[in-house]
């Protein structure tokens, strides 16, 4: 259980079990989280109506499990569920301090920035990679995949992309890109 989230929200839940390294978030009974990675063979699967029945305690708008029985997500797949949108858990655009946000872009076609810089860490934040990127002279930075940072003096024109969701593996209350997309910001 992620005993040290309070206020429990699906997204604190989510984080937490990022954090915790695991494949796997529970909702249960409007206030606790449980993080694993596997789903017990002994446990029945309900119907989401009878699952979803209570309210989390800290967001009226989302279901946080029910009194006998827990929500359970695969932390990857979180992305594509319309109750997990990066606009409902982040107030604002991301922010680094010294730099301007541009935006989410997809790579899996074209990479906005050079892939011969980067620079990757279990502690990745967002003033991390700035500083990185700043130490080498790079006018741009970007975050990807929790974890990875890249530098470049130049951005490829790319397509924008909705996925940059992911928890930096160093702040979980900031995100670090995507699958496939990645956060860039300019240095000012």
């Amino acid at each position: 259980m992620c005993t040290k989230v309070t206020d429990i929200t699906p997204e604190k839940c989510y984080y937490c079990c990022i954090k915790a390294s695991r494949r796997l978030f529970g909702l249960h009974n409007g206030v606790d989280c449980y993080c694993g990675n596997a789903v017990l063979t002994v446990t029945q699967r309900l119907s989401d109506r009878r699952c979803r029945k209570m309210q989390c305690k800290m967001l009226k708008s989302a279901t946080c499990g029910g009194r006998y029985s827990m929500e359970v997500f695969a932390v990857g797949l979180v992305l594509n569920d319309d109750r997990f949108k990066r606009e409902a858990w982040l107030k604002q655009t991301p922010k680094v301090a010294n730099s301007v946000y541009l935006g989410c872009y997809h790579y899996s076609y074209n990479f906005p920035l050079s892939k011969t810089v980067q620079h990757s860490t279990v502690k990745m934040t967002g003033k991390l990679c700035y500083d990185y990127c700043v130490k080498q002279g790079f006018k741009y930075f970007g975050l990807t995949k929790s974890r990875f940072c890249y530098c470049d003096k130049r951005m490829v024109n790319c397509m924008a992309c909705d996925q940059c969701r992911v928890a930096c593996e160093g702040n979980i209350e900031e995100t670090c890109g995507g699958k496939t997309c990645m956060d860039v910001f300019e240095i000012l």
